[in-house]
């Protein structure tokens, strides 16, 4: 099975640096439709050259993914008048690829956050351990959803499958390390339609022997590539 995993293009939220999170607000709505613009100019540009990046692989999706908040839908959209190969296919929006809920913090920039809960900021600071902050996920909340979207992924597909899926820089870290079975997070700077390209075999995941360590069954292709963005950011 080919799995690429991106990370949504650049949203207002990115530049004011506001910690939106798992906003419920900034959710997308088929039913009421989506007035609201999440990307900014650039970041539309960003998802149009990764669709276009996309249509010229030697890959067609079979299967399509997306967190259910308005920035990776419209991530999308944008993807999509790039990128005709998808048009026939539906897009699943699935809640345990939403970013990590930010708690009392969601919506706030740092220093609008330490200004409302000065003492928490500092305790935060002043330590790299990690300290709980009221109505946030923690990070083994996230990494249990890391566990449970990969164990779908296994149950639901088959080694022809083809996924494409949009989620967000926080929850990547998780759903990464789970996928080649770390013991624990590794974070890593992904930059706005950041793209992991991954090749695994579903029937041999299991398997507890020599093919756990079989290179030709398990591939890294890409990893935070940017590649797509090259003649954006040259021009």
């Amino acid at each position: 099975m080919r799995l690429i995993l991106i990370r949504h293009a650049q949203c207002h939220s990115n530049v004011e640096e506001r910690m939106l999170g798992d906003s419920n607000a900034a959710e997308f709505s088929p039913q009421q439709g989506d007035p609201e613009d999440e990307l900014t100019s650039l970041g539309k540009k960003q998802a149009q050259a990764l669709g276009t990046w996309l249509a010229q692989q030697h890959f067609s999706p079979t299967h399509l993914y997306s967190s259910p908040l308005r920035r990776t839908h419209q991530t999308w959209q944008w993807i999509q008048q790039a990128c005709k190969t998808t048009a026939e296919l539906d897009l699943v929006s699935d809640r345990r690829l939403t970013e990590i809920n930010q708690g009392i913090f969601t919506g706030l920039t740092w220093p609008e956050a330490q200004a409302l809960y000065p003492q928490l900021c500092t305790a935060l600071e002043q330590s790299l351990d990690w300290r709980p902050v009221p109505d946030a996920e923690s990070p083994l909340d996230c990494r249990k959803r890391a566990q449970a979207m990969v164990s779908h992924w296994r149950s639901h597909h088959r080694n022809e499958d083809c996924l494409w899926v949009v989620s967000h820089s926080g929850f990547l870290s998780h759903l990464v390390s789970e996928l080649l079975g770390c013991d624990r997070t590794w974070g890593c700077t992904i930059s706005p339609t950041g793209l992991f390209e991954f090749e695994l075999d579903l029937s041999r995941w299991s398997q507890d022997q020599e093919n756990r360590f079989n290179t030709a069954l398990w591939k890294i292709n890409r990893f935070n590539s940017n590649e797509h963005l090259s003649d954006l950011t040259s021009g």
